[in-house]
């Protein structure tokens, strides 16, 4: 079972019981993750719920820093042990009530509930702070990896949820061009300056 040992998040989300093929196809096969699918899916619960309590959502976009040379040296079972390494560590520092996401490659998702205040700043921080000091065992080897984090809120940055999840890939992607290893939270001056046509292609 490659989820287990992960918080079953999400739990009053998910289809009635029985339909495990349907639960099959929104996790990722790797990490036991939900997918983007779940997300896409589910999407109009989560806006529902947060308009209908008046709570605020915190989209944290995450990239897994210089993973690529992982593969190259390691091999693919490596790269895939340090995914899922990371999605439980992922899963552990947040509530069960907060979505997880292995939202592509090396990126991830997390959906935080109710927050308040800088709480998704400090989420981020937490999360970052915990991988970085994370150490995973390889056959041979122990590797310590870290990422970028970017952050934006629901609705208080923009009242289009997609539009929040474009905000905060566009501060991941500044967390990258200024280091990595950090966490950037959107700010409507930062969106500025960064321009309209910028790209949220993120570097190798």
């Amino acid at each position: 079972d490659v989820g287990q040992g992960l918080p079953d998040h999400f739990q009053g989300h998910l289809p009635p019981g029985g339909d495990t093929l349907r639960e099959t196809a929104l996790r990722d096969p790797l990490t036991g993750l939900h997918n983007r699918r779940f997300l896409e899916e589910y999407v109009e619960t989560l806006v529902a719920t947060a308009r209908r309590k008046s709570h605020r959502i915190s989209v944290l976009m995450i990239d897994l820093d210089h993973f690529k040379p992982v593969n190259d040296t390691y091999g693919h079972d490596a790269g895939d042990s340090v995914l899922r390494a990371i999605a439980r560590e992922l899963a552990e520092q947040v509530r069960t009530s907060d979505l997880v996401i292995r939202y592509g490659g090396e990126e991830f998702m997390v959906v935080l509930q109710e927050t308040a205040g800088n709480s998704g700043e400090h989420v981020s921080e937490k999360i970052r702070f915990a991988v970085a000091n994370l150490e995973i065992v390889l056959p041979g080897v122990v590797l310590k990896k870290t990422l970028s984090i970017g952050v934006a809120n629901y609705p208080t940055d923009h009242e289009d949820f997609w539009e929040v999840v474009k905000l905060a890939d566009l501060s991941l992607y500044r967390a990258k061009q200024e280091g990595r290893n950090r966490v950037v939270m959107h700010q409507a001056s930062t969106l500025a300056d960064t321009g309209t046509g910028a790209t949220t292609k993120q570097p190798g």
